[in-house]
C-alpha cells in the first residue's frame, strides 16, 4: 500500500509540481512557501488564535471569554468534547475550499492538512485515532472523492496516527446550507452509523473528527453521539474554517 501511494505521489508531483503556484490565487511562488500560498494570500487569511473552547468559533480578543455566547448559554448544545477551527470563513477561504472540493484539485489536501497539523500542535490536542466525516454514497460517486478523507489521510501521515474510515451515512440528506441550527439537527438525526469493524478500534479511545467547514457544529455533534455510543472515550473535532458568531 505504501509503495502504491508513493507511486501515486510521484505521478501527482509531475502533474502538479509542489510549491510553484499559490493554491489560492494561482500566482507563481518560490518553492517551499508555507502551505504553498503566496505572501498576499497567506497574510490575508484570518487564522483563529482566540477560539471558543467548545465549538472553536472565533471570539473577539476584547471579550476575554473562554466560551462563545452560544456555548455559554447552552443554546446550541454540542455533544463533542471540543472543536478547533483553523481560519475564519471568508471569500478567500471559500475559493480555496471550493477549488479543492469541486475543482478536483485533490493535491491541495496535503497543504490543507499542513494547516490543520500546525493548529493541532498549537492547541496541544490529545487524540489517538483520526476519523473523517463521511460523504453519502451518492455524493461520493458524483464528486469522486471525499475531501475530508483526503485531509485525514494526509494528517495521518504528518502526525503518525492511524486514520480509520469507519463512519457511514445511513441516508442522503438535503444540503444543509441555509438551514437553521434546529433544522440541521433534525435533518442529521440518526444519519451516521459505525461499520462492523469499528468497535474494537475506537473503544476507550480519543477520536479526532476531520472536516472542512464547521457551521453550527450539528454534523460533528451527531457524529460524536455515534462514536460515543460505539465506545469512544472522547470526541474532538478539527475543521479548516468556521464562521464568526454574531454578538
Amino acid at each position: 500500500m505504501d509503495f502504491i501511494r508513493s507511486l501515486a505521489d510521484a505521478a501527482l508531483e509531475l502533474v502538479f509540481p509542489s510549491g510553484i503556484k499559490c493554491i489560492c490565487c494561482g500566482e507563481p511562488i518560490p518553492k517551499g512557501n508555507t502551505y504553498s500560498l503566496c505572501k498576499h494570500c497567506f497574510d490575508s487569511l484570518r487564522f483563529i488564535k482566540n477560539g471558543c473552547e467548545k465549538c472553536g468559533k472565533p471570539i473577539p480578543e476584547e471579550m476575554h471569554e473562554r466560551l462563545c455566547s452560544s456555548c455559554m448559554d447552552g443554546a446550541g448544545r454540542l455533544n463533542f468534547d471540543r472543536a478547533v477551527c483553523c481560519m475564519e470563513y471568508d471569500d478567500l477561504v471559500h475559493r480555496m475550499i471550493y477549488a479543492f472540493k469541486y475543482g478536483k484539485k485533490t493535491f491541495m489536501g496535503k497543504y490543507l492538512a499542513g494547516i490543520i497539523m500546525d493548529k493541532l500542535e498549537y492547541e496541544q490536542m490529545d487524540f489517538e485515532i483520526i476519523v473523517p466525516v463521511p460523504l453519502s454514497k451518492k455524493r461520493l460517486r458524483a464528486r469522486g472523492f471525499n475531501q475530508a478523507k483526503i485531509m485525514a489521510d494526509e494528517l495521518s501521515r504528518f502526525c503518525k496516527k492511524p486514520c480509520k474510515d469507519i463512519l457511514e451515512r445511513t441516508r442522503d440528506t438535503d444540503f444543509l446550507s441555509g438551514l437553521s441550527r434546529y433544522e440541521r439537527k433534525k435533518e442529521l438525526k440518526g444519519v451516521f452509523t459505525l461499520n462492523e469493524y469499528s468497535h474494537n478500534i475506537i473503544s476507550n479511545r480519543n477520536i479526532l473528527v476531520v472536516d472542512d467547514i464547521l457551521t453550527t457544529g450539528s454534523t460533528s455533534s451527531e457524529i460524536a453521539i455515534t462514536l460515543k455510543e460505539g465506545g469512544a472515550e472522547g470526541v474532538y473535532v478539527i475543521c479548516l474554517a468556521t464562521g464568526r458568531n454574531i454578538y
